[in-house]
């Protein structure tokens, strides 16, 4: 059986009104902030439980669930989220495993379920395999060796080209690449859902794709 991969965007009946009104979901969000990103986010999550969303603060922003397409701009959290600075404070609540973001916007593709009326969320995905290959321990394993290789000369090539803004982001990844490489592992469990485990790949090489000699088989699902 095909296994279709599932998002969701969870609203209220006013932001409703405005995504019906434009046909699209806009970037709003500026709770995760990190170094070199900028830009307002849309908050995705693959499950069908409000409660996992971490808005249980203010629980009539999930009155409206919203399914979205796995488009090629939405990153995994637990991925992306390692160079959050509000990371701690956001996963207090929810379920940090089920969240992706998204930097742009997206169509409103399809029918709008409110939550609290007991309906199950429609399955309107597209199959997993569109966040790119399965990865194993031994393509984990090259990466890590790429990364080890590629950081040097990636930091000497901004470093004389007076980009500071480069050396930052390389000094950040370098940085942070073991916590990286730690959450990869955990999404390597044959437990956990394809289309995590898809996701977190294909964020991580995200990560790390304009380092020098970024293999051009590690391309696939980037775009």
């Amino acid at each position: 059986m095909t296994k279709y991969s599932v998002l969701y965007h969870y609203t209220d009946e006013r932001g409703l009104e405005g995504i019906q009104a434009t046909g699209y979901i806009d970037p709003r969000s500026d709770h995760a902030g990190r170094l070199g990103v900028e830009d307002s986010l849309i908050w995705l999550t693959d499950s069908d439980d409000p409660r996992d969303t971490g808005l249980l603060s203010d629980p009539t922003r999930t009155t409206v669930r919203i399914p979205v397409p796995a488009a090629g701009a939405i990153q995994y959290w637990p991925i992306w989220g390692v160079f959050s600075f509000s990371k701690g404070t956001l996963e207090k609540h929810g379920n940090p495993d089920s969240w992706y973001v998204c930097p742009t916007r997206l169509l409103l593709p399809g029918p709008v379920t409110f939550t609290d009326s007991g309906t199950p969320a429609p399955v309107a995905g597209e199959p997993v395999e569109r966040w790119g290959p399965l990865p194993t321990e031994e393509d984990v394993n090259r990466l890590a060796a790429f990364v080890r290789d590629a950081v040097p000369a990636a930091y000497a090539r901004y470093d004389e080209a007076g980009d500071e803004a480069g050396c930052v982001s390389v000094g950040r990844l370098n940085g942070k690449f073991f916590e990286l490489l730690e959450v990869m592992q955990r999404l390597l469990d044959v437990e956990v859902a394809l289309q995590r485990r898809r996701a977190g790949w294909r964020s991580l090489r995200a990560e790390v794709r304009d380092l020098p000699g970024f293999p051009d088989e590690w391309q696939t699902g980037l775009s």
